[in-house]
């Protein structure tokens, strides 16, 4: 493992950010005409999500305090409230509620289970959820103007544009074979379903089978041991969060990759905290990303300005920072541009939910500064267009080929588009 890289208490860091959300932002406060503009957080910032929830989160809070100093919005103050939902569907609801009540004008979840266990609830309020993650077709199809904008429409779209990059690598000219491990979320399970026909798709790729284990389980080793026996040539880990370790833990544990099998990490699921937590078991694991890691600073102004934020308002120095944090970053501008083009639209005092969802499809040629530069609109409600694929070398992750764009399939077999 890299020397310098801090081994993350995750309940530390969770303790340590909800503490500075409750102290309040650093940035000092402006005149009292100001409009006061929220956004609502579900936030992960303990149990099973937190070593993801914490950077997400931690980024996604930086960049409003950032854009609020540095980019300021005439007559308006964004301001995030926040609540710890862990991965509870009835918390993550309340606390809908309660951001409801409180006037949020945009929400924002790190999670997929937000958007694909309650859609209609952001319907029927019409509050605008910005999700950094993927959902479901049958989500994406629900009629009507859009009211959730995912990183990406569907996993399935992930599944195809990552199986991409894993033949990029793949040297030989017979078919690859590629097997699923995942716990249980609906986003894969369509995922699973959808295996057989994207490698079709594809062309000279074979699925040979799926295990589906759970968020919580602490030993995946029979599982990996019956994927093995199928003889897949890399196996598409769909995990996060505590999963992760054990995932990565097993397959090392049990020589899995002497048995010829490759380990390919879900986007983003593999960052320095997952890293410092599996130790040497991650050595050599792939993972796809839809932005770069801090070690990509001097290329990208955006993460320069993430690692800026970081050091302003937590202390952070770059070692502390993760690419997920980045992620976070990266999400917190596409709120804030939101709320911006609404107050051009409608002026500070008329900023509501339904004018800056309409200010999130009009957005054009958006440069973060991080990803290429992006539109949004209803026919194409996300974010992300580009993958790269990363391994874990000498504790970090390295980008072992170009990015490439993303493939939209999920179209072709459920008719979500507008």
């Amino acid at each position: 493992m890299q020397k310098g890289w801090k081994k993350i208490g995750l309940g530390f860091v969770a303790v340590g950010l909800c503490l500075v959300l409750t102290l309040g932002s650093v940035v000092p406060a402006k005149a009292d005409s100001e409009r006061v503009v929220k956004i609502g957080n579900l936030a992960g910032l303990t149990g099973p999500v937190a070593d993801l929830g914490v950077p997400v989160t931690s980024g996604f809070h930086d960049a409003i305090e950032y854009l609020n100093e540095e980019q300021s919005i005439p007559g308006v103050k964004v301001e995030c409230i926040w609540e710890d939902v862990k991965y509870s569907i009835t918390r993550m609801m309340t606390a809908h509620k309660r951001f409801k009540m409180a006037g949020e004008v945009l929400e924002f979840s790190m999670l997929a289970v937000t958007a694909t266990t309650t859609p209609d609830l952001y319907v029927k309020d019409e509050i605008p959820l910005v999700c950094g993650s993927a959902g479901t077709t049958e989500m994406m199809a629900i009629p009507g103007p859009r009211w959730m904008f995912m990183e990406i429409p569907t996993w399935t779209d992930i599944f195809i544009t990552s199986l991409k990059g894993m033949k990029l690598l793949w040297p030989e000219k017979r078919p690859l074979r590629v097997a699923i491990m995942t716990y249980h979320d609906p986003v894969i399970a369509e995922v699973i379903k959808n295996a057989p026909w994207v490698c079709a798709k594809v062309g000279d790729a074979e699925f040979v089978g799926s295990e589906v284990v759970p968020l919580a389980s602490i030993d995946n080793s029979t599982e990996w041991l019956r994927l093995s026996a199928l003889k897949p040539d890399v196996v598409w880990v769909g995990s996060y969060f505590a999963n992760m370790v054990v995932n990565i833990k097993d397959y090392a544990r049990l020589g899995i990759r002497k048995e010829g099998v490759e380990f390919v990490g879900s986007p983003n699921s593999i960052d320095e905290i997952i890293i410092n937590i599996s130790g040497k078991a991650a050595e050599g694991n792939y993972v796809t990303k839809f932005t770069p890691v801090v070690a990509e600073a001097d290329e990208y102004v955006g993460v320069r300005r993430a690692l800026e934020a970081a050091k302003r308002y937590r202390g952070w120095e770059l070692e502390d920072v993760t690419s997920n944090y980045v992620l976070g970053f990266f999400l917190g501008q596409i709120a804030f541009e939101a709320i911006r083009i609404a107050r051009e639209q409608v002026g500070p005092d008329n900023i509501t939910a339904r004018v800056v969802r309409d200010a999130l499809v009009s957005i054009k040629d958006f440069d973060t500064g991080i990803v290429p530069p992006f539109s949004i609109s209803e026919e194409e409600p996300f974010s992300m267009h580009y993958l790269r694929t990363y391994q874990v070398q000498q504790g970090r992750t390295v980008p072992v080929g170009d990015w490439f764009e993303l493939e939209i399939v999920s179209d072709e077999f459920y008719e979500w588009h507008i």
